[in-house]
This record gives structure tokens, C-alpha cells and sequence, in this order.
């Protein structure tokens, strides 16, 4: 028994004297670590940089725009060879605000019987446009602006002597209200049908639902390598020694379109149907580097008051841009070729860069005045 205890008062002073060599015994509680009275951290050693000698900046230059659109003239890194469409917008007060317009390269407004007009709207970039139209009927001389530019023709209808020009003219086209013939591609407007606007005033088509028609029914969707809109362009194309023209008006005999210059901009914008002409996908208003007016033999036919104008052969006209017009010739050799335009002293005409407004009119029956 005193083995055993002797053992344990051993054992317990062994115990005791682990203990403090372990830690002095103190009673007081350990002082509160403060950054400064914590023990510093060993270094570690920062993480070795791959390279030690400076990058060199690399310069990122800008993309060699060295060809320009054949419609415009905007520069591009490459060619475009997309095919273009040529478009009919109806030009009635209720059809409007047109959709699409500013989107187009150029936009075409003749006359059609009754004293209105119509448009006819020429679109190469046709993947990003959301709403085009209203779409309507179409007449013989559209098709002849169609087979200027080897365009598809696209239209909702069409008056007999129109679909007998546009099969002469051997034309790919897309008929927006005839079932197997490009219906599919458009849409009522249904808020405009509910509004009480005539279901005439309502078809639109989009831009990829156009395009995609074309593709399915094998129309070709580019053009060759040596295609020519018969358009030159310049970086400023103010016509040297024009007259003021800060405001245009186009006459067509019962309608009026009212250009005004931008000079801040560069660029004209239009006044007709007593609104200003804008685009209803953005409501802004179109914006037209160059305007042409062109002069030609325009008359009736027939009891239906339905219209002829000759777009072949050779005319005069007037062009304005950067605030100046001069007076300008046009021509066309034959019917599937492009318009060229000249100045008065034979050489060719340069346009500016980006959209372009042609009017056609007959002189007898309307005029061109700028100031």
C-alpha cells in the first residue's frame, strides 16, 4: 500500500514538474494581440514573373478599308456582293410612318396613278432590318428600276401591264400576297388593322423573312465580281459651283417632297404628307447624303388612268448635295442597264457617301426649285 502510494506522489510530482517546464505559471491573462505585439510572419517569397523585361505595347491598327458599297460608297474591309432587293413602300398618308427606309442604299419615288406616289426601296444588308413596308402593288416602270440594279423584286400585287414587264424582263420576284409565291414571308400589322387603318396599309415583311424566301425558292443571293450600280462616290461630293440649295422641293404634279440641309450633319432630311419622313423601326428621321431628280417622259394610257415613264434612254435632271445643286444628264443604254449620271460638261458624277433620294418626274406636269 505505501509502494502505491509512494508511486502515485511520485508520479503526481513528475507531472507537476512537466508542467511548468512546459510554461510559467503565471495568473495574470495573456496581454491582448495587437498587430504590433503579434509576432511577425515569415516572408514568403514572392511568386517568380515568367519575365522580368518590360511587353511591348502592341499597336492595333485599324482595318485597311479599301474597297467601298455599291450603293452608298461607305468604305469596307472587303466587298460586298450581297444581291440586292428592290423593294415597293407604299406612299399613302395612312401607310405611314414607312419602316425600314433608313436601312435602305436608295430609295426611288415615282408616280403611280390617282396623283400619289409610291416608293421603291433598294436594300443590299438585309439580315439586321426588324420591319419593312407597308409592302404594295407593283407598277411596269418599278420593275424597270428593279432590273437596273439585278434586283428581287418584292411587292404585295400588281396591276396586269406590271407582272407582263417584270416576266419580259426575266426578274426574280417575291409577291407578298399570293399563297406559294412569297406570302410567307409577311404579316398583317395587326395594332394598325385594330386602329381602323385599311388592311391595304398593313403588310410588312422583315428583313430575314424576305431573304429567307429568296434563298428557299433558289434565287441567287449574290452578284459576280464585275457587277456596277453605275454609281461613283467622292468623300465631299458639294458640287463645285452650284447654286444655294439649303431647300429642295420635288413636284410631281399633285405631291410635294420638301428636302431641308443639315449643314451641322451634311445630310438632307424630307418633309411629305405633312409630316417630316421618318423611320418607324427607329423614329428618327431619314438622313440622305445625295439628292436626284430626274426629268422624263411620264403620261396616261389608258381609262384607268395607269402611267408610262420611260427610264431608258437619256434625260436631264438636277443634283444636290453639301447644300449645293447643279443641273446633271442621266442615261440608261438599255433596260437591264444601271443609271450613270453626269455633269453638264460630260464628265461623270460623283455622289456622296451614304443613302440616296431619286425622284422621277415629268416636267409637264411638275418641276424641281431650290433656294
Amino acid at each position: 500500500m505505501k509502494r502505491i502510494i509512494v508511486f502515485i506522489l511520485a508520479l503526481s510530482l513528475l507531472l507537476t514538474m512537466a508542467a511548468c517546464s512546459e510554461a510559467p505559471a503565471s495568473s495574470a491573462a495573456p496581454p491582448e494581440e495587437t498587430p504590433e505585439a503579434s509576432s511577425p510572419s515569415p516572408e514568403v517569397p514572392a511568386a517568380p514573373k515568367p519575365s522580368q523585361e518590360p511587353v511591348p505595347e502592341v499597336s492595333e491598327e485599324p482595318e485597311e478599308l479599301k474597297y467601298n458599297d455599291f450603293f452608298t460608297g461607305l468604305p469596307l474591309a472587303e466587298q460586298d456582293y450581297s444581291r440586292p432587293f428592290a423593294i415597293m413602300i407604299n406612299n399613302l398618308k395612312p401607310a405611314l410612318p414607312h419602316h425600314g427606309v433608313s436601312q435602305a442604299d436608295l430609295i426611288f419615288e415615282l408616280p403611280v396613278e390617282g396623283g400619289i406616289t409610291r416608293m421603291l426601296g433598294i436594300f443590299t444588308d438585309m439580315d439586321n432590318i426588324d420591319k419593312i413596308g407597308s409592302v404594295r402593288s407593283l407598277r411596269p416602270y418599278y420593275a424597270d428600276i428593279a432590273a437596273a440594279y439585278d434586283a428581287v423584286l418584292v411587292h404585295a400585287g400588281y396591276s396586269i401591264d406590271a407582272i407582263i414587264r417584270k416576266n419580259a424582263l426575266g426578274l426574280d420576284n417575291m409577291d407578298g400576297i399570293t399563297d406559294g409565291g412569297g406570302a410567307e414571308a409577311f404579316a398583317r400589322d395587326e395594332e394598325r388593322y385594330a386602329a381602323g387603318i385599311g388592311v391595304e396599309h398593313t403588310l410588312f415583311g422583315t428583313g430575314p423573312s424576305i431573304k429567307a424566301y429568296a434563298e428557299k425558292v433558289g434565287y441567287e443571293l449574290s452578284v459576280s465580281e464585275d457587277y456596277d450600280s453605275g454609281l461613283r462616290f467622292a468623300e465631299s461630293a458639294a458640287p463645285s459651283g452650284g447654286q444655294n440649295a439649303g431647300k429642295l422641293t420635288v413636284n410631281f404634279g399633285y405631291k410635294t417632297t420638301e428636302f431641308s440641309y443639315d449643314a451641322e450633319k451634311g445630310v438632307y432630311t424630307a418633309f411629305q404628307l405633312d409630316s417630316d419622313y421618318i423611320d418607324g423601326n427607329t423614329g428618327e428621321k431619314v438622313e440622305f447624303a445625295n439628292i436626284l431628280a430626274l426629268d422624263t417622259s411620264v403620261y396616261i394610257y389608258d381609262e384607268e388612268n395607269h402611267l408610262s415613264i420611260d427610264l431608258v434612254g437619256e434625260g436631264e435632271g438636277i443634283f444636290a448635295s453639301g447644300g449645293k445643286a447643279v443641273p446633271i444628264k442621266w442615261e440608261r443604254a438599255d433596260e437591264h442597264a444601271p443609271f450613270r449620271f453626269y455633269l453638264a460638261d460630260g464628265s461623270e458624277l460623283l455622289l456622296g457617301r451614304g443613302i440616296s433620294y431619286v425622284a422621277v418626274y415629268s416636267d409637264r406636269s411638275g418641276d424641281v426649285t431650290f433656294e
